[in-house]
């Protein structure tokens, strides 16, 4: 929990509310909480049995939010067939392919414009005194526009460094 919310600090993904403030916006706050997560479970099986690898994201509960249908949530992925065929054009062309994981992805991604104001999980934060509430600066895990705002960071950074965009 104390690196997760390192993260969230880190990238100013939240700010912590005074207590006055938090006592003012107490009724417009939305809910948020500890998710267990194992990031070896996609590679588990009977055959291949890879240890635990735990770890607890802090999610907001985004479908709380008053104006929900009024964000838009759509993001660009790739299609099943859309990954085999980049990989079997590359093999084809002699090219490697890499990944890349980007850590705390949502927490990095373009600021709201909108004020979401947040309760703090059972157990609290650590560092952060009991009844305080925080203020999300970016579209945080669970928020139902997250994908899209990271998407949005990504394909502009990628745009500054020249690459262009498909209009298909």
């Amino acid at each position: 929990r104390e690196k997760e919310w390192r993260q969230w600090l880190e990238f100013n993904a939240a700010e912590v509310l005074s207590e006055a403030e938090s006592k003012r916006l107490a009724h417009k706050a939305i809910g948020t909480r500890w998710v267990p997560t194992d990031k070896n479970q996609p590679l588990r099986t009977d055959a291949n049995p890879v240890p635990l690898s735990a770890k607890e994201r802090l999610v907001a509960q985004g479908f709380l939010e008053r104006k929900l249908g009024q964000f838009r949530s759509d993001a660009p992925t790739t299609s099943l067939l859309g990954q085999p065929v980049v990989l079997q054009v590359a093999a084809s062309l002699g090219l490697s392919v890499e990944s890349l994981d980007i850590k705390g992805a949502y927490l990095t991604g373009e600021a709201i414009d909108r004020e979401v104001i947040l309760r703090q999980p059972k157990g609290e934060l650590p560092g952060v005194e009991e009844g305080r509430l925080l203020r999300a600066n970016v579209s945080i895990y669970g928020l139902v526009d997250a994908a899209r705002r990271w998407w949005l960071k990504l394909r502009n950074v990628l745009l500054g460094l020249g690459f262009l965009q498909s209009k298909h």
